[in-house]
Parts: structure tokens; C-alpha cells; sequence
């Protein structure tokens, strides 16, 4: 039988654990990464800062046999005198949590792990979200959520494949859709615009095109909440810079970028962060209402799937949470996040 043992470490005890733990398991996500997990630290929320109030980190690391096998880095809050525990990450925009393990990582090992750290923090509740279906950790958070009833909910995230050809890709697109993209390129010729996409892998975002980024990204948000005052998207602006996952988004070495400058503004661009199971995920999507006549949203796509499927290297294109109709257009097909709430019962604890 295996030896198996609980040890609770400090955060920067773990950058060395966590990075040779993510290296080698082909399942985890960038949200999983050191970089990231530093990065945005206990999270930070700007329409509830109070949320944030009385926040601890607490980190635990699963040994068996000696090798270090999970680490579980969480977030514990007391409310309404009642423990809770979140997967660090949670108070972030992330697009997917869950624990760091190695792939061998086994049902009955995560359920002795989970029941140690419960006995640790004194039987919490539980309120662990956005497990990838993709996991192999999901039917595991499924099955003890299960066996304790707790509750269970879903919500939709959309990726478009681009393990094919471009040519494929697009052939498949509904004949309205094709006729939608030819039309885009057809008024940018006709009106006389000048037209630049461009594209980066595995680079830092210059700063002053995350500057552009982001400012077009504010006023985006700002019309979408139905307001346009030109004030409140300023304003907005140096808010979402503080955002810890936009810090992470702008430190970070391995950024994928594409954009779309339309008489040398930008019209359109996201970011994209390259994962470990084969998929670009795409935290980031913003376009210009200045430029709406010639859609450069669906342009962006266009041309961003043009250079992924010329890539041996990943297999979709994930436009993360959210069932926005234009992901359906382009192709996207659902997958699942998970949240889970339950509590462990101290008479079903045993030790390891």
C-alpha cells in the first residue's frame, strides 16, 4: 500500500513544486501555471470589493511514496459563521480552476487528500468552480459532490476546432456566414480602407499596443453595459488595469496576440494563452463600434484562424465562457464547466 502524506506549505515554498508538476502533466491549463496563480494572487473583484475582505490563502501538497502528486493551493473565507473554501483563482476572471497533479493522480488518492485538508480547516463548505469536463479531476469533484449531496451546476464554454485545414474550416461555415465574410472584405475595398492583421506566438504584448488593447476593450464594455459617455470608459480604463488576470495578460512571455488595424486604428484583437492540453485559450476578445460597417470582429476570426490551422501545435481555438451567438457562427462547439458545493463530514474523515 502506498505511503501517503498531507503537508501544508506557504506559497512561495511551492514555485518549484508547481512548476515541475505543471511541465509534466499535459492536462493542466495556463490557469493552473505559477505565473498565473502568483500573478493574480487571492484575486481582486471591482464591482464587490468587500468579497475580498478576510481572505486566506492555504496551501496543502499531497505526498505518496514521497513524490509530491497534488497540491491544492485555496482561498478560505469566513461568512455568516460558516468556513468556506474556493479554489485559488476563484476571485479572478479564470476560465478554468482546479487542484495541480500529476496525470497518475487517482480517485482514491484525491479523496483521502480532500479529506485531510477538510479535517485541517475544521469541515468547511465547499464551493469549488469552473472544472473542465476536459479534467481527469472532474468525475472526481462529480463523485464526492455526489456522495455527500452536494449540488451541482454546469455552464457552457464554446471552442472552435482548428486541428483541420483553413480551407475546411471554412467550407464547413454556414453559406449566410461565408456571404458575411466576403461582404466584410468587400466594403473595406470598396470604401478604400487600409487593412492590416497581424499575428504573434509565444511573445510579450508590446505596451503601447496593450495600451490600444485595452482602451478599445473599455469602451467595448462600457457600450455593452448600454452606456457610451465617453467619461465613464476613461474612467473604466485604469479600473480594468488592475485587474490582476490584465497584469498577468501583460507580464506574460508566451502571449498568442492577433489584431486588425483598419486606416491604422485598431479595429479588433485578442489575446490568447497557449495550453497545455492543445487548445489556445482566448481570455480576451474586443472590437471597435467605430469600425462595426465591416464587422472586424469576424475579420479577426477569419484571419486568427488562418494562422492556428496553419499550426501543428493546437487543436482549437477556445473562446472560454459564454454561448455568444457569433462562436456558434464560426464554427464553435460546447464543452462544460463544472461547479461544485458540498461539505465532508467529519465521520467520514480517516486519516492517511
Amino acid at each position: 500500500m502506498s505511503e501517503m502524506r498531507v503537508e501544508q506549505k506557504s506559497w512561495k515554498e511551492l514555485k518549484a513544486l508547481i512548476e515541475s508538476i505543471y511541465s509534466r502533466n499535459s492536462k493542466l491549463t495556463p490557469y493552473q501555471s505559477w505565473e498565473y496563480l502568483t500573478s493574480t494572487g487571492k484575486g481582486f473583484t471591482a464591482r464587490h470589493p468587500m468579497n475580498m475582505v478576510g481572505i486566506k490563502e492555504k496551501n496543502f501538497v499531497l505526498y505518496v511514496d514521497g513524490t509530491p502528486k497534488a497540491i491544492a493551493p485555496l482561498l478560505i473565507k469566513n461568512k455568516n459563521s460558516k468556513r468556506e473554501v474556493f479554489l485559488r483563482g476563484h476571485f479572478t476572471g479564470a476560465g478554468n480552476l482546479d487542484f495541480v497533479f500529476l496525470n497518475d493522480f487517482t480517485f482514491e488518492q484525491f479523496e483521502l487528500f480532500v479529506r485531510e485538508i477538510n479535517k485541517s480547516l475544521g469541515c468547511p463548505v465547499w464551493m469549488i468552480d469552473r472544472i473542465s469536463e476536459k479534467s481527469i479531476t472532474y468525475s472526481y469533484w462529480k463523485n464526492i459532490s455526489e456522495i455527500y449531496k452536494g449540488k451541482a451546476t454546469k455552464e457552457i464554454c464554446v471552442e472552435i476546432p482548428c486541428d483541420v485545414t483553413y480551407d475546411d474550416w471554412y467550407k464547413n461555415l454556414s453559406k449566410s456566414t461565408k456571404q458575411n465574410i466576403r461582404t466584410s472584405y468587400n466594403r473595406l475595398n470598396t470604401d478604400g480602407k487600409n487593412v492590416r492583421y497581424k499575428a504573434f506566438f509565444n511573445q510579450r504584448i508590446p505596451s503601447d499596443l496593450f495600451k490600444d488593447i485595452m482602451v478599445v476593450a473599455s469602451k467595448r464594455a462600457i457600450e455593452y453595459d448600454g452606456r457610451n459617455q465617453k467619461w465613464l470608459w476613461r474612467l473604466y480604463y485604469p479600473l480594468k488595469c488592475l485587474d490582476p488576470v490584465i497584469k498577468y495578460l501583460r507580464r506574460n512571455e508566451n502571449c498568442f496576440f492577433s489584431a486588425v488595424w483598419i486606416d491604422g486604428y485598431l479595429a479588433a484583437s485578442l489575446i490568447g494563452i497557449p495550453s497545455n492540453d492543445g487548445r489556445m485559450i482566448i481570455p480576451r476578445l474586443s472590437y471597435s463600434s467605430d469600425f462595426q460597417r465591416y464587422s472586424p470582429g469576424g475579420i479577426l476570426v477569419n484571419e486568427t484562424m488562418k494562422e492556428l490551422c496553419k499550426s501543428s501545435k493546437y487543436n482549437s481555438f477556445d473562446l472560454s465562457r459564454g454561448e455568444e451567438k457569433y462562436k456558434y457562427t464560426y464554427g464553435g462547439i460546447e464543452h462544460y464547466i463544472w461547479d461544485f458545493e458540498f461539505s465532508v463530514t467529519i465521520d467520514n474523515s480517516s486519516d492517511l
